[in-house]
Formats: structure tokens, sequence, C-alpha cells
């Protein structure tokens, strides 16, 4: 009884502080701004014609705490450099916005928000045509805030501003 009773006493600093560990996100009750402008994969050269590498954007405007405005981009890079993109009011619920593509209802791309970014992921039933996206376009990945100002939303394939 003593030995498991040492056992635990030693253990049990060492997974407070696993627990504390830097980049480990812990869930909060606390409310989320989400508004600012998020990337996915910065490393990639965008100028870079020929990047082999998934990378994307996403623009976020909260509205009032239970709407925001996001615009959307993805990109698989070369050779096809397939995208996806929307532009959308979205509800906002407990740091969760759905979009769901009216095409096709087995579409979703769900953003997951905390405080350093948002997890982003895609469900539908074709995934190689889901959501509209082009050919192959899958999103799950996490893009990372870049800034909390308020974005200038711009549309991503034609450049203009909405």
């Amino acid at each position: 009884m003593c030995s498991i009773l040492k056992t635990l006493v030693y253990l049990l600093p060492l997974l407070i502080l696993a627990c504390q560990a830097p980049g480990l996100k812990q869930e909060s009750n606390q409310f989320i701004n989400p508004t600012g402008t998020y990337i996915f994969n910065k490393k990639v050269d965008r100028s870079n014609i020929v990047t082999k590498e998934y990378f994307g954007d996403a623009q976020v405007l909260l509205l009032d705490s239970n709407r925001v405005i996001v615009n959307f981009y993805v990109n698989k890079g070369a050779p096809s450099f397939n995208s996806g993109t929307f532009y959308d009011t979205l509800t906002y619920t407990n740091h969760t916005a759905r979009y769901i593509f009216e095409a096709d209802s087995s579409c979703q791309v769900v953003l997951n928000f905390d405080v350093e970014g948002a997890q982003i992921t895609q469900e539908a039933e074709d995934i190689n045509y889901g959501c509209g996206f082009g050919q192959g376009v899958v999103v799950n990945a996490y893009y990372h805030k870049t800034t909390t100002d308020k974005p200038i939303f711009i549309d991503y394939l034609s450049g203009e501003l909405y």
C-alpha cells in the first residue's frame, strides 16, 4: 500500500506539469472573438508558382455573439492548383461556425476556433468534388490566426473587394 502511495505522490506533479505544458490547448468556456485573418501553411511562398503544398487563408468578422462572416480559401498547390472558396454569413456557437454547401447538404466545412487559430475540417459524401471545391480539394487543416484586426474582404478569385 505504501509503495502505491509513494508512486502516486511522485506521478501527481508530473501529470500536473504535463497538463500545463505549452502547446496544449485547454478547453475554455470563455467567449472567443474569431475576428481576424487566418493562414494555413504560411511557410509556402505564394509568389512561387510551383508550390506543391496545400495553402489557404480565411478572413472572419464577428457580427454579433452568434453570427460571423467567413471568407474562406484553400488551394491544393501544383500541378493542378485546384481550389475551394466560399463567402457566407454563418451561425457562431460554442467557438464553432459551420458552412453547409447549398447544392449538396452532405457537405459541411466546420471551423472550430481557439485563441490561436481554427481547426477547419470538411465533411462530404463525395470528397472528390465535395462542397463545390475543385477536384480532390479536401480541407483538414489548422489555420493560424495572424491578426485580430477587422478584415477587408477580398474575393480570392477576382481580387476585388466585397
